[in-house]
């Protein structure tokens, strides 16, 4: 028993010199072999992959990024004194205030104080890393420093209100009628 196929149509089966007879074209001679040496003038470098360099999406971000990431490197490393002796630093703000109490828990505020100073640090480093990730990819990198100074400001201003409750001189001027 032999398999019977369907007669092929347009050329479904057809080489090609029988596709070039069928259409009436002649058939020619093998098209001539390109030189193989090749000029040195001739060669030129190949464009370079877009996905290997980095697409510059938005080049103004690169620049906002970095000036952002520096202002937040500066606001850190000034910050530092002011942290790491915390409690003299509260003293100032009360005197400058004229509260007429002076800071007494220096222990609460210098505990507090390096807190303060370790999560900036950290929240500086992860938003470094986060940003250049995001500048590499070619996505919108200056909300990261944004984020970051926004996310450290809280974290500071809710450990400041911290230490100024823990105060018993500042507990006892808030209840006081005056």
């Amino acid at each position: 028993m032999t398999e019977q196929r369907p007669r092929p149509q347009y050329g479904e089966y057809a080489s090609t010199e029988e596709r070039l007879a069928a259409g009436g074209l002649p058939l020619e001679d093998a098209p001539p072999r390109p030189e193989t040496r090749i000029e040195p003038t001739a060669v030129t470098a190949p464009a370079p992959d877009p996905a290997i360099a980095g697409p510059a999406a938005y080049p103004w971000d690169r620049a906002l990024t970095f000036a952002l990431l520096v202002f937040g490197a500066i606001s850190v490393i000034r910050a530092a004194p002011g942290l790491l002796d915390f409690s003299s630093t509260l003293r100032e703000v009360y005197e400058t205030a004229d509260l007429g109490v002076q800071y007494s828990n220096d222990a609460l505020a210098d505990g507090i104080g390096i807190a303060v100073f370790a999560a900036q640090v950290v929240l500086f480093a992860l938003t470094l890393l986060l940003s250049m990730r995001r500048l590499r990819a070619g996505r919108r990198a200056f909300v990261v420093p944004l984020i970051g100074g926004v996310v450290a400001g809280i974290i500071t201003l809710v450990l400041m209100i911290a230490a100024m409750v823990g105060d018993p001189a500042f507990t006892t001027l808030m209840n006081s009628p005056n």
